[in-house]
């Protein structure tokens, strides 16, 4: 669930899936997801922040992509078509 979903405002379709994309690499990568919390409410306030580790394991390339895809302005996610 994307930020803006989290905080209940108004969402772009194609912003969240963006943002689903980034946590399914992130898991594909990880094999973990990248907020978690004690409760719902400490990983509302996570994915709100955005606060997540990228493995250092990671490649750069990989890491950037993470980093560009899970920001909290869903207007500064790319497109789909700035992914290729």
């Amino acid at each position: 669930m994307p930020p803006e979903l989290v905080s209940r405002k108004e969402y772009s379709g194609f912003a969240a899936d963006i943002w689903s994309l980034g946590i399914i690499i992130f898991v594909l990568l990880t094999g973990n997801l990248p907020f978690n919390g004690q409760n719902e409410k400490e990983l509302f306030s996570r994915i709100a922040r955005c606060m997540y580790h990228i493995p250092e394991t990671l490649d750069f390339d990989l890491k950037r992509l993470i980093s560009k895809i899970l920001v909290i302005d869903p207007a500064k996610r790319p497109k789909a078509f700035e992914l290729l």
